[in-house]
């Protein structure tokens, strides 16, 4: 058998399945990337509305307590 082309296989096969897989790895980054910036967004929405809704809250609280006899 010739081991020196078995030695130069090797890592050769081996870089070539490094690419591959970095190729995915990269893919799914931007993939995952994405979707974060989705959920991010959506974070920032709800965020917003329950701040508005802890504002609406005070106020009811605050015309509730005046209605308040004391």
């Amino acid at each position: 058998m010739n081991y020196r082309l078995l030695f130069q296989w090797i890592p050769l096969t081996c870089i070539i399945i490094l690419l591959v897989a970095g190729a995915f790895l990269k893919q799914k980054n931007v993939s995952l990337d994405r979707q974060n910036k989705k959920l991010v967004l959506q974070n920032d929405s709800i965020l917003s509305v329950n701040i508005e809704l802890l504002k609406q809250m005070t106020r009811l609280k605050e015309s509730l307590d005046s209605l308040r006899p004391q």
